[in-house]
């Protein structure tokens, strides 16, 4: 499962100045009342309705299934419209795609990822604008890509299609937008000038990945290194012939030049041109990634002002480019050094765009034995194709967004006789509404339940049984044993507390794969029972991850002591404080080592309630 690492948030409600929100397995959000603890629960669930529902015209769902917050003007900063609002998630990816995908090289070097999207409220149309999305690798900070928005509200509107084309695409990356091409050139020099191992271990990987991938064109190249050297006379003819040949069908401002066609013919000019291929083969073959890197960056930023691809780099660089591109690639290692052939990156590229169109003849005819190899519409060349990104955060987030489920403070009670449900509900809801039909459903959870309320010590095992009336099959009686008086009592006799942890306790047990959020877990729970719900939680992180905004000290104490004896590590929890101040709530991560402890002082006034009311001055 993708796990979050980070939430970023900016102009959302009590929050002003951008803050990164660490995420862990379990996060626990503490802090006074009416301080901003919910604005970060609620900043998740506006994030992913916004993603997950394509019912809205809106580019961002204000009210939905997930969270209702009136307008625009009352989620930004201060009721301050001019404000841009920025939501952001942060992630590391799993490892379930192919060995040789962009996504797993990501995965096996626990490299964070993130996406951060700003809006921004047009008084004109009154309608709330996606300005540009900021994607992240590796650096929270400096983003790797920026994708700007058109300047129309026209993007409001949902397009339909599929994965690439539907909702989620064109909120990552709407039509018309383009790309600023001097932020991944800054994000290259950022990464050089700083790089930590783990980045260049990931650059090391992504290098190898496409050295192999390059060997084919390596051979070609060399191919014509060896005809140049052994007859420059037949080499020139040849590829006079090529260039010939494709008059008409590359755009190329060379082939209109009839004088450049004609020296192409001659065989010392050719021998210039075999300098072009041995440059490009060195290129290639460097195992340096701190050379590939620069490369990459500057890739991005060679198209000037006129030059004729430059609106196709800066409006469609998430499309698949031709093969041929690949020359773009030496421009960036190779700079200026070929102004004397200025027509040296037109030919490589008619060459490959030949090589390329072999190539997949090839493949038609012998499928099994380029498996793998060339995939029409997939571009080889680059070590982190832009469109493998963004697809691969494209679905990652998506699948983020449709696995979140939140449970609210107040879970309703439960009735004693409930009318069974036609489909299988996927989580216990906002209020723990479809608890009975999830434990129903599944029998081997409701057992999984009452062996947890075993172990947390309560004394009551529940059973859900079917009307025995014909006439009211579609209802179920709910039961709960008193095992210490050995007696049935009903499910609505009894007080709030077993109704306020019953859904928690089935989220945990029967949903998988999952981004829960929960508030105030504790509400109505004995102390005791409280620690017992943290312990709870920490068994459920082999299948879900947990964000939990709570009160409750005992619920930490509890996780503390699994850390300190050795069941969780300290990376496993995120303690967050959330305390207002004149320029906005601010987060305080509070770290712990590795016997539970505080490294973090923690802020005055909270958990301190009982010493100071036995020994606390005035009244």
């Amino acid at each position: 499962m993708h796990r979050l690492t980070k939430l970023y948030i900016e102009n959302f409600k009590a929050f002003g100045s951008g803050q990164h929100i660490p995420l862990a397995p379990i996060t626990l959000v503490y802090g006074p009342n009416s301080e901003g603890k919910s604005a970060l629960l609620e900043a998740l669930l506006l994030m992913a309705q916004s993603l997950h529902h394509p019912q809205s015209l809106q580019v961002l769902m204000v009210n939905g299934s997930l969270v209702s917050l009136r307008h625009f003007h009352t989620l930004i900063h201060q009721h301050n419209l001019s404000l841009p609002l920025k939501l952001g998630v942060f992630l590391q990816l799993d490892s379930e795609s192919s060995k040789d995908s962009l996504q797993s090289v990501l995965a096996r070097h626990d490299t964070e990822v993130g996406m951060v999207w700003e809006f921004q409220w047009d008084n004109t149309h009154e309608v709330i604008l996606h300005r540009k999305t900021d994607i992240y690798v590796g650096d929270a900070v400096n983003p790797l890509l920026r994708i700007h928005a058109p300047d129309s509200p026209e993007r409001t509107v949902q397009s339909s299609g599929d994965h690439h084309t539907g909702r989620m695409h064109e909120f990552i990356f709407p039509p018309k937008a383009h790309f600023e091409p001097e932020v991944p050139k800054a994000w290259a020099a950022e990464q050089h000038g700083t790089i930590p191992l783990t980045m260049f271990r990931l650059w090391q990987s992504l290098t190898e990945r496409a050295l192999n991938k390059w060997k084919p064109v390596v051979e070609e190249l060399q191919r014509w290194v060896n005809l140049i050297h052994a007859n420059p006379t037949l080499a020139a003819k040849n590829l006079r012939n090529l260039v010939e040949h494709y008059q008409g069908d590359i755009y190329e401002p060379f082939l209109d030049d009839p004088v450049a066609i004609f020296e192409l013919g001659d065989p010392e000019t050719i021998k210039s041109f075999a300098k072009v291929l041995r440059d490009s083969i060195d290129i290639l073959s460097d195992p340096d990634p701190v050379h590939h890197l620069m490369w990459w960056g500057q890739y991005f930023s060679l198209y000037e002002a006129g030059d004729p691809w430059e609106l196709r780099r800066k409006n469609q660089f998430l499309w698949s480019p031709d093969f041929s591109d690949l020359w773009y690639h030496f421009r960036s290692a190779i700079g200026t050094n070929y102004d004397n052939l200025p027509w040296g990156g037109a030919v490589l590229r008619i060459l490959l765009s030949d090589w390329e169109y072999r190539m997949k003849m090839h493949k038609s005819q012998n499928e099994s034995q380029n498996e793998g190899l060339w995939n029409d519409g997939e571009v080889l060349f680059e070590l982190m194709n832009p469109k493998d990104l963004v697809d691969t955060l494209n679905g990652a987030v998506e699948t983020i967004a449709s696995h979140i489920s939140f449970i609210g403070p107040m879970r309703q009670r439960f009735s004693s006789i409930v009318t069974n449900a036609e489909e299988d509900a996927v989580s216990v809801g906002l209020s723990g509404e479809q608890t009975i039909e999830i434990l129903r459903r599944h029998p081997d959870k409701l057992d999984e339940l009452n062996e947890a309320l075993m172990q947390m010590g309560i004394n009551y095992t529940l059973r859900i049984e079917p009307v025995l009336d014909s006439d009211l099959s579609m209802l179920s009686k709910v039961i709960l044993h008193d095992n210490i008086l050995d007696s049935d009592v009903a499910m609505d006799q009894l007080g709030y507390g077993i109704s306020q942890i019953l859904p928690i306790i089935t989220e945990i047990l029967a949903v998988d794969q999952k981004i829960v959020l929960v508030q105030q877990p504790e509400l109505h729970i004995h102390p005791r029972l409280q620690a017992e719900l943290g312990s709870i939680f920490a068994k459920g992180i082999a299948h879900n991850q947990y964000i939990i905004e709570t009160h409750s000290e005992n619920l930490l104490l509890r996780l503390r002591r699994l850390i300190r004896i050795g069941q969780l590590s300290p990376e496993s929890i995120s303690v967050i404080y959330v305390q207002k101040t004149p320029d906005g709530s601010q987060c305080s991560a509070i770290r712990l080592d590795q016997q539970g402890n505080f490294l973090d002082p923690w802020p005055s006034g909270f958990f301190e309630e009982g010493f100071d009311e036995l020994f606390g001055g005035n009244l």
